[in-house]
């Protein structure tokens, strides 16, 4: 799981840094704060020791706010749906925002052979859901929104 979320931020990294980097709103925004010309050097100067020990450890509460995010993604991402498939696979019924999920969540609970489709033209039920093929396991996986 940790090379599929390192892979997973490598890939959005290289994804986002070149169009954040050439966008002209991202020049603007640089002029703006640090005043520079792009036919002009700039003026840097070295921080004193005084001026680095105050700025320590301000990144952490980044860091912290990051961890927190990736957390919040794999709980919703991976955790969740195995519990909701662990529970579909006792017999619950579980909600799902779209039909890949709830499609998911059925074929990992009951197998991919194991799952039938039922849509809007289905009688029995209000929202288009996934159930097992067979009518001895209960549990419905419903998506979407109220047909009626």
């Amino acid at each position: 799981m940790k090379k599929q979320i390192t892979a997973a931020m490598m890939i959005l990294t290289m994804i986002a840094a070149p169009a954040l980097a050439n966008s002209m709103e991202n020049q603007a925004f640089e002029n703006q704060v640090f005043h520079t010309q792009p036919d002009a050097p700039m003026q840097l100067a070295e921080l004193s020791q005084k001026e680095m020990k105050e700025t320590e450890g301000e990144a952490a509460p980044l860091v912290a706010i990051g961890i927190l995010h990736a957390g919040r993604f794999l709980a919703q991402r991976w955790v969740t749906q195995r519990v909701a498939a662990q529970a579909l696979s006792r017999g619950a019924n579980v909600y799902a925002r779209t039909s890949q999920q709830a499609r998911a969540v059925a074929n990992q609970a009951w197998g991919r052979q194991n799952v039938i489709r039922h849509g809007q033209k289905e009688i029995h039920s209000n929202y288009s859901h996934f159930q097992n093929s067979s009518q001895k396991i209960r549990g419905h996986a419903f998506y979407g929104n109220k047909h009626r």
